[in-house]
């Protein structure tokens, strides 16, 4: 992407925190090359576009007053308390409005929401080990079901373009992002005598009559697998752009983990067919996410590869185990590129306050890092399983998301499974609400 302009930005020093929350906004974002200097002299003689965000305000120029945020190293405890602005909500207020044109630090807070810095101070898990919305400071009023970010990068370009009439920013794209995540391929089909024989026994055990009969008549193909909703996501997907992303399991059997094996022939066969007309991911395994087991990444990614005929590069990890910095890293050691796991399964809202890709600084060791990461939005099992909302409620919902997303001009990714599409009543609602968002 071409800059529209350059924009000359006086600091006080040069760190990586600064370098990147100003190539986020402003070269990503805003479509403009940051000249960035610590000479005063040269800045006030400077002609073109400017912004002071140095600590010392020198005349009528444009500024923005640093709350330090940027400027300081290590991982400590920071206050960012939410105030509002002519009702717009900020963190970091500056303590008198008077000289700041924002009103507000808009680069410590952009970092501080995009880093997920407050992710790496204590905080309560949930039962998976997960950070929970509730811990966010975003979560009082609801702020995290808002794209902070891009609503201050937006108040950023209003206060730019009063300055400066004649300034130009770069034009995103709202782009329809559809991922699947293929947690069981198949329901009963392809699962091996042992582990299908102890499945009959566990129905009669536990009185699952239904479950028993709909096995039984899978397996003596009196009827479709109800999992096997493939042809349904080809049909809706295989002219899509952008193109889908589908996030393979291939991890070994676990108690989270139920997946077929990889090596069983009709997986190679599903995977084969995707590719047609979809990206490949790994779906990084739960297992993987434990203390020490980061090697498991290595043997999914490498056995995925093998199966699909093809490099993998994206991911999206599983249950949505995250935990920074370390799960990232673990992630570029093993070459992914792309992560699709910034959300909450939970709820739904914008967990790092933007609805566009970025990337991720790695906090731990004070660096931008070359993940690209993919942030998603909502996810069906957050409507059906964690809020009990039925697919109409969950469809008034995501036609929301996607209005805030396409005034953004960002990236709409919603996380689908395929078993989400079983042809039950509740299935078939939901593949209502599927074809409405990508067929329209």
């Amino acid at each position: 992407m071409e800059p529209t302009g350059e924009i000359q930005i006086l600091v006080n020093e040069l760190n990586n925190r600064l370098m990147y929350v100003l190539r986020h906004v402003f070269s990503k974002m805003l479509g403009l090359r940051p000249i960035i200097t610590n000479d005063e002299e040269s800045f006030l003689k400077f002609q073109g576009f400017k912004l002071n965000y140095s600590r010392t305000k020198y005349a009528d120029e444009l500024y923005i007053h640093p709350a330090g945020l940027v400027y300081k190293k290590g991982i400590q405890p920071v206050y960012a308390g939410v105030d509002f602005i002519n009702e717009m909500p900020v963190l970091f207020k500056a303590e008198t409005e008077d000289g700041c044109d924002a009103g507000f630090d808009i680069f410590s807070s952009i970092f501080f929401v995009i880093s997920r810095y407050e992710e790496y101070l204590p905080f309560e898990k949930d039962h998976h080990n997960r950070f929970r919305p509730e811990c966010s400071v975003l979560f009082k009023h609801e702020l995290y079901r808002k794209p902070l970010v891009d609503i201050w990068t937006e108040e950023l370009k209003r206060i730019l373009k009063n300055r400066y009439q004649d300034i130009t920013f770069t034009v995103h794209h709202f782009q329809n992002q559809p991922t699947i995540d293929i947690d069981n391929a198949f329901a009963y089909k392809y699962r091996g005598v042992f582990r299908t024989f102890f499945a009959f026994v566990r129905d009669i055990l536990t009185l699952r009559i239904y479950t028993f009969q709909d096995r039984l008549r899978t397996l003596m193909r009196m009827k479709a697998d109800p999992y096997d909703t493939f042809v349904f996501l080809r049909t809706c997907l295989y002219n899509c752009h952008p193109k889908p992303y589908f996030f393979f399991l291939s991890g070994k059997r676990s108690k989270y983990d139920t997946n077929i094996s990889l090596k069983q022939g009709m997986m190679a066969k599903v995977i084969s067919n995707v590719a047609e007309y979809a990206h490949i991911g790994l779906h990084a395994s739960y297992a993987s996410s434990k203390k020490k087991r980061d090697y498991l990444i290595g043997k999914e990614l490498t056995m995925l590869e093998n199966v699909s005929n093809r490099k993998v590069s994206a991911n999206r990890q599983h249950y949505i185990k995250l935990h920074l910095p370390d799960t990232y890293q673990h992630l570029i050691k093993y070459g992914i590129k792309e992560d699709f796991s910034m959300g909450y399964a939970s709820d739904y809202g914008f967990r790092a306050g933007t609805c566009h890709p970025f990337m991720f600084y790695d906090l731990q060791k004070e660096k931008e890092t070359p993940l690209l990461l993919v942030p998603f939005v909502a996810m069906d099992a957050t409507f059906s399983t964690y809020l009990k909302y039925t697919p109409e409620q969950a469809q008034e919902i995501i036609d929301n998301l996607k209005q805030t997303v396409e005034k953004y001009q960002g990236t709409l990714c919603i996380i689908w499974h395929n078993e989400t599409f079983a042809p039950t009543k509740a299935g078939m609602a939901w593949r209502k609400v599927f074809e409405r968002l990508y067929n329209g």
